[in-house]
């Protein structure tokens, strides 16, 4: 390979000596769109705080500082909302976009650090809106649309009910209902409610009455919420609830126990979770629960809740995620924002990586020489140089930290020996003479063992004191 080259269409033209090739990394099952000023159909910007599936089929990408990018559907974009600080009523301010929110008449309401905003589908025209007469400027981290209002939920000021036709604030809650202050997901239950979630809690907010129960973590009941900041919100497709949480992994209510307290499954590193900090849960088309985390994605089955990582092998290229940021477009495609741009997930064109490579020698040293070998040829190793030392490798290549290695030396060991894939040594001394056979077996990266187990017929010769002939001269002495 000589040169890579990303072109404005997002192509990757790869050079080799053998000439040019096009690689369109859009067709991916996971496809990275990043913040590259230089590219005018990239994202303007290299962190995305929050992601709206418009109904149009566009996609609004909310940048840190840089307002907003509009994305067609292919990826490209194609407009965008910028800040002006000379026009502060009128245009976005050079700050985070946490949060976005389209309403049934088509309007885009935009969250951001310095207070909340509307424009039209098309995005042509940008207007402040006040919530609270006296904090104007207020830091809006949520946004979210039920019962025909807009729901808004603050940094530091609570929960506000928003009407968009009248254009004003119709209610109000903070501490005094909910868990606390900080509003980070809200999500309509389909009954009258609201799911809230925030940096001090778990709230359940009835509409109708303005007021709210409150869900805990309690350190003396393990089916209570695992940590306190609840992140991310999400209802499966069997009407339970998922709760992402900062540090506590994934929780799934799934029922109440003899004290009407909600009983919550957790989900964590230790079940394959890639990190305990959730940023955001979708439900894709099919029904799996989406995660994104501070240290990669993965893909839950809400049947029997197996945990499937994914890694930059995988296509990942973002690492950290933003709390809600994130969507589901029409076509189905699972959208995340992060440090450094957007996570492009095509669920249907998943696949499970099924590679089985080969495992093979990578050096062979046997009295501490270099000795060369090919599979079917018996080793001999004499007894003046009586060590043995074997180094292997699994010929995947995608992620070589993931791939799982063991060996076992029949008739000198009792059960395989697995090792790291920093140390994939084989290595014996002294062995007794005799005939044995080292087989050694390796995974590919999601540590499916391969079948092909690579096998060394191995014979040690003895020294000359060790042979039948001089055992049975001893002998012959010893009965004279």
């Amino acid at each position: 390979m000589r040169a890579i080259h990303r072109d404005q269409a997002g192509f990757l033209w790869i050079g080799t000596s053998g000439g040019l090739s096009r690689y369109d990394t859009r067709q991916n099952a996971v496809y990275t769109t990043f913040g590259e000023w230089a590219r005018a159909v990239a994202l303007s910007d290299v962190d995305v705080w929050s992601v709206l599936a418009a109904a149009d089929g566009r996609v609004w990408a909310g940048l840190r500082e840089g307002g907003v990018d509009i994305l067609d559907p292919q990826g490209n974009r194609v407009g965008g909302l910028r800040p002006d600080t000379t026009r502060p009523l009128s245009a976005l301010p050079p700050d985070r976009v946490y949060a976005m929110a389209q309403v049934e008449s088509g309007e885009i309401f935009i969250g951001t650090n310095r207070g909340l905003y509307r424009t039209d589908a098309g995005g042509a025209r940008v207007q402040r809106i006040t919530v609270d007469p006296a904090h104007p400027d207020m830091a809006v981290r949520s946004l979210r649309v039920a019962e025909g209002r807009l729901w808004v939920g603050t940094l530091w000021e609570g929960l506000w009910r928003f009407d968009p036709a009248k254009g004003s604030a119709v209610g109000h809650w903070s501490r005094e209902t909910l868990t606390g202050e900080r509003v980070e997901a809200i999500l309509p239950t389909g009954d009258g409610a609201l799911w809230i979630g925030g940096s001090a809690g778990l709230n359940r907010f009835d509409i109708a009455s303005g007021t709210a129960k409150k869900i805990m973590p309690d350190a003396a009941n393990p089916l209570s919420l695992s940590a306190a900041w609840a992140s991310a919100l999400a209802i499966d497709n069997k009407g339970r609830l998922w709760v992402g949480t900062l540090g506590g992994g994934v929780n799934v209510m799934f029922g109440r126990d003899s004290q009407n307290r909600p009983s919550l499954m957790h989900i964590g590193e230790t079940q394959g979770l890639p990190n305990t900090s959730a940023a955001m849960l979708q439900v894709d088309h099919g029904g799996n629960i989406w995660v994104s985390t501070n240290d990669g994605l993965a893909v839950i089955d809400p049947e029997n809740f197996s945990v499937q990582p994914l890694h930059r092998a995988d296509g990942v290229a973002i690492a950290f995620n933003w709390v809600n940021s994130g969507a589901v477009t029409k076509k189905g495609e699972v959208l995340f924002g992060g440090s450094g741009g957007m996570t492009i997930i095509r669920p249907e064109q998943l696949r499970p990586w099924t590679y089985q490579p080969p495992v093979v020698v990578a050096d062979l040293r046997v009295g501490g020489r270099k000795v060369d070998w090919t599979v079917g040829r018996k080793l001999t190793v004499p007894a003046d140089g009586n060590s043995l030392m074997v180094e292997f490798a699994a010929l995947d290549y995608s992620a070589p930290e993931r791939n799982l290695y063991a060996y076992r030396l029949d008739g000198y060991d009792a059960d395989w020996i697995e090792t790291p894939w920093t140390q994939r040594l084989a290595s014996y001394t002294n062995l007794p003479p005799g005939d044995y056979t080292l087989s050694i077996r390796g995974s590919n990266r999601e540590g499916i063992w391969t079948d092909a187990v690579l096998m060394m017929a191995i014979r040690v010769l003895p020294a000359w004191y060790q042979t039948w002939s001089f055992r049975g001269g001893r002998r012959l002495v010893s009965r004279y």
